[in-house]
């Protein structure tokens, strides 16, 4: 449940002016392989120069038939040796490949390399050892490699095969190796699979098995929440009716990560102020009306400057753990709330003031491409039932509802846009 640089930076990151280390190091790399099929040749050409010794040595009576077939099991034996080596060379070459583009990789990401140093230690490596001219190059152009991109390595590449010093699948290898394929992603919006499951049939099975509580369970939530904490300024309302029960004390909220290939930028907001309180929940209009009723006054429990790191890669643990990465997503209250466990429970959360970790623009309440996605399951089949509306209104499954900021307030609804688990602190009173 998903941006980086256009793939022809890649190039860059991998063939980039590292250090006079990696630069030896890659061109042995380069030399090894061009001398690859010269190597080959050699070896098959001296074995059956031996085979065809053996033969004649037997037809002239001058060694037994046994003899023969023991030279020609040791001359075998050795041929497996030599495969074996072989092997173990390549298995070394490309170890030696992977650590080369390592180093360089971290470079990059260091700072320590420019755009032209990439492209002249490019050229470095790739035109060594090569003497053809460019008239044939694109006779050895094969359908497997790409002309669209990096055309100067295509080149490259076509005069070693042009001279025999790769072979053409050789060069589809090393052009794969080096030059990472872009995998299309779709750009998400608000309709997007990560909030719902349009299959009625996969709606009703995933009711039958979703928890039916506002927390969740175990198990990884089916879609995701991209809407609370993705403005520079909104509020984030939850009423919950899901954890009726004994009188008990609420310390905190948390939320957990969805499990994902996170590719998010940093905020921080001057201020997040959370408040709570008793909520009528026959108050709530679903899908119709923002209007609610509290059944006594709201207490601010949190209120200080609060930061949402950079995310980068998946979560450590599937799902992810409640707290999020440097418990940015865990907010403790400062002082417990009572809850009398008989009304529905309603927090509010109010963000002001957000600024992006590299200070890039962030305004207005439908700022698409900061959703800091949370765990969370889809409304129809998740939070309501999966069934035939009776008008506005579905039937619930659990009791819990939010009210966002996305182009304004939104009714009270259970989309996953904005709804996610909500773990609670509850506390026995001692």
């Amino acid at each position: 449940m998903t941006s980086y640089k256009p793939i022809l930076f890649t190039l860059f990151v991998l063939f980039a002016g590292f250090s006079s280390l990696v630069a030896i190091k890659t061109d042995v790399l380069a030399e090894a392989l061009q001398d690859k099929q010269k190597s080959q040749a050699k070896s098959a050409a001296g074995q059956d120069a031996v085979k065809a010794q053996i033969k004649a040595d037997l037809k002239a009576g001058k060694i037994t038939e046994a003899e023969a077939k023991e030279k020609f099991q040791a001359l075998y034996n050795k041929k497996s040796d030599t495969i074996t080596n072989k092997s173990v060379a390549e298995k070394k070459f490309d170890k030696d490949l992977d650590a080369v583009k390592a180093q360089i990789e971290a470079s990059l990401k260091a700072g320590k390399i420019t755009e032209a140093q990439a492209k002249q230690k490019y050229a470095a490596i790739y035109s060594k050892k090569t003497e053809t001219g460019k008239g044939k190059v694109a006779a050895a152009k094969g359908k497997e490699l790409e002309t669209e991109a990096y055309p100067e390595f295509i080149e490259k590449l076509a005069e070693l095969v042009e001279a025999e010093k790769i072979t053409k699948a050789e060069a589809t290898e090393l052009y794969n190796s080096v030059v990472r394929k872009k995998v299309f992603a779709p750009k998400r919006g608000v309709n997007g699979t990560d909030y719902k499951i349009n299959s009625l049939e996969e709606q009703k099975r995933l009711q039958k098995v979703l928890p039916l509580t506002s927390t969740g369970d175990d198990k990884e939530g089916p879609v995701a929440c991209g809407f609370f904490g993705w403005a520079a300024a909104a509020k984030h309302r939850f009423m919950d009716n899901s954890h009726k029960g004994e009188a008990r004390q609420i310390h905190g909220l948390s939320f957990r990560l969805d499990y994902r290939d996170h590719d998010t930028i940093g905020r921080t907001w001057d201020n997040i102020t959370v408040k709570i309180a008793h909520g009528n929940w026959s108050s709530i209009e679903y899908n119709a009306s923002r209007d609610f009723e509290l059944l006594d006054s709201e207490i601010t429990v949190f209120s200080k400057e609060w930061t949402f790191p950079t995310l980068k890669g998946y979560p450590a643990l599937k799902p992810a753990e409640w707290g999020g990465p440097q418990n940015c997503l865990n907010f403790q209250f400062d002082e417990p709330f009572m809850y009398n466990g008989k009304d529905a429970i309603y927090v509010e959360f109010t963000f002001s003031g957000g600024k992006t970790e590299d200070a890039r623009k962030w305004e207005g309440d439908l700022p698409y491409g900061f959703e800091y996605y949370l765990d969370s399951m889809q409304q129809i089949g998740g939070w309501r039932m999966a069934g035939e509306a009776k008008g506005l209104y579905l039937p619930p499954r659990v009791e819990a509802v939010v009210s966002y900021t996305a182009g304004g307030q939104s009714v009270w609804t259970s989309s996953a846009k904005g709804m996610p688990y909500l773990n609670w602190d509850f506390r026995k009173v001692r």
